[in-house]
């Protein structure tokens, strides 16, 4: 699960952590799992992978052109957030980023 904090964690059936890693910006929708790896999308403007086993980062990849970010709400974000949920099908994974449609998107098949 992700939280507004940019905290991923792994939680087993008994409600054990098993892993806990941190993103650069805060998480809007849950992690996604596909073939062992876990997806996210983070309002710091990168996709992340992680080993879904132990919590270790594979990749991250930025989504739009660039590392600016902007004050929101007293916490600095990308100009480009992953706010949306990322989805994962069959080893790609989908996400887009951006503030609103208007100031333009970016999307992304990985």
């Amino acid at each position: 699960m992700g939280d507004r904090k940019g905290v991923v964690q792994a939680i087993d059936a008994g409600g054990e952590q098993k892993w806990k890693v941190y993103t650069g910006g805060a998480i809007y929708f849950p992690p996604v799992l596909e073939r062992g790896r876990v997806y996210v999308g983070s309002a710091d403007g990168w996709i992340y992978a992680f080993e879904a086993v132990t919590g270790r980062r594979l990749w991250r990849f930025r989504v739009g052109p660039s590392g600016r970010r902007i004050p929101v709400y007293g916490k600095l974000i990308s100009t480009w957030p992953v706010a949306g949920g990322v989805v994962a099908h069959k080893g790609v994974v989908y996400a887009a980023a951006g503030i609103a449609h208007y100031d333009g998107t970016y999307v992304v098949a990985l």
